[in-house]
């Protein structure tokens, strides 16, 4: 990494210092401010971080432009950030699912902060949450922090040192890995462009889009109740949605960083991105599909004609909750149409008119009694129908 004019006067341990300084504030003043005054005291604290890293770079007399490097970015550098940025949100997916099987309780927390932005204008969430931590935690942490260890002069040291950093500045156990991944992607991209613009950038697009995504959630009404859920078991679903985080961000970083671009790079991330779809695919499966999650497990067939076009089929739900609904029906010939009802007559779900008709989704039931009904057309007579019905429990 590029050194300072001043190098010599900007010590390793004093960036550590400086770091536990910035989270026994974060711990004290900050958690107090943020208590009391709440999106106000967020934005002072965010302040507070950003008066702290240039008044050290005063103290130490380097210059901001050395301290907080500012260049242009062309444009295939910046389609390289944008896919660089996927890549990482997606690996930010993985850490997310890997967090929610040790810690199953990190919903809890994830609806905490939800609960602490409501009520907040989109304009005001943008600012506060996405504008302000862009700037000034990276201010201070890839400015005033990482300059300190800039003399290190292993690079992938200074980014595995800058993870823990930012995964113990947000005071999270749950976050811990979500927010060190972050940190160490961040720091990456400073430390090989010399250019604090690409992980401002970066930093704003990655809360942004926990923004956008809070504001959607918000004016969305969802019938589905997903609080009772234990995440712990859906959770390595993380895994297969983010496998493909690796491979993207080897793409972005060989636009990016085309200079640190190695064809081992694709080999590399290719196994990782392997690995992760085979390892969530198998927990998944083996988490949601088994004997102690099923509550109603049935499989039948008989043979069409006139006097059983329409059949009926009862089941029972013990516990409300929500449950992993999958019903099949496959015939030789001839359609058929799947529908389900609660004891109301309210229609649950439905599918058809097919050969195969496939009911298979998450739905919010109640305890009480259901109908399935196969109604098969008349092209159906003298066809075999075979019928799977498996209901899976998610609590």
């Amino acid at each position: 990494m590029e050194l300072l004019s001043k190098q010599n006067s900007w010590k390793v341990w004093q960036g550590v210092v400086l770091q536990i300084v910035c989270v026994l504030l974060l711990a004290t003043a900050g958690g107090a401010m943020q208590f009391y005054w709440g999106m106000t005291g967020l934005v002072t604290t965010e302040l507070m971080y950003l008066a702290i890293a240039i008044l050290i770079a005063v103290v130490h007399k380097t210059s901001l432009k050395e301290v907080f490097p500012i260049k242009k970015i062309s444009l295939v550098e910046f389609i390289g950030l944008c896919i660089f940025f996927a890549g990482g949100f997606l690996i930010n997916i993985v850490a997310g699912g890997i967090s929610f099987m040790i810690f199953p309780d990190a919903q809890q927390e994830a609806q905490g902060l939800n609960d602490f932005m409501a009520g907040t204008s989109p304009f005001l969430l943008v600012l506060i949450v996405a504008v302000l931590p862009a700037i000034c935690e990276e201010a201070i942490e890839r400015g005033a922090v990482l300059s300190h260890l800039r003399s290190i002069k292993k690079d992938w040291v200074i980014v595995l040192l800058m993870g823990l950093f930012f995964g113990i500045f947000h005071l999270s156990f749950v976050r811990f890995l979500n927010t060190a991944c972050l940190g160490a992607i961040l720091t990456y991209m400073v430390v090989k462009k010399n250019n604090i613009l690409y992980s401002v950038l970066f930093h704003f697009f990655n809360n942004f889009i926990s923004v956008l995504a809070t504001i959607v959630s918000a004016g969305a009404e969802s019938e589905l109740d997903v609080s009772s859920i234990d995440i712990s078991r859906i959770a390595p679903i993380y895994l297969v949605i983010g496998c493909a985080g690796p491979v993207l961000l080897v793409l972005g970083n060989m636009l990016m960083c085309p200079k640190e671009f190695r064809k081992r790079q694709w080999i590399y991330a290719g196994s990782i991105s392997f690995i992760l779809l085979c390892l969530g695919s198998g927990l998944f499966m083996r988490s949601i599909y088994n004997e102690d999650s099923i509550v109603v497990k049935s499989t039948f067939n008989y043979e069409v004609d006139r006097s059983n076009l329409e059949q009926r089929y009862s089941f029972e739900i013990d516990d409300d909750g929500v449950y992993i609904v999958s019903v099949a029906s496959m015939l030789d010939h001839g359609t058929a149409t799947l529908v389900i009802k609660d004891e109301d007559g309210e229609v649950i779900a439905s599918d058809g008119s097919k050969r195969l008709a496939l009911i298979s989704d998450t739905y919010e039931l109640h305890e009480g009694t259901y109908i399935l009904e196969i109604d098969s057309d008349s092209d159906a007579i003298g066809a075999t129908a075979d019928i799977d019905v498996r209901i899976y429990s998610l609590e």
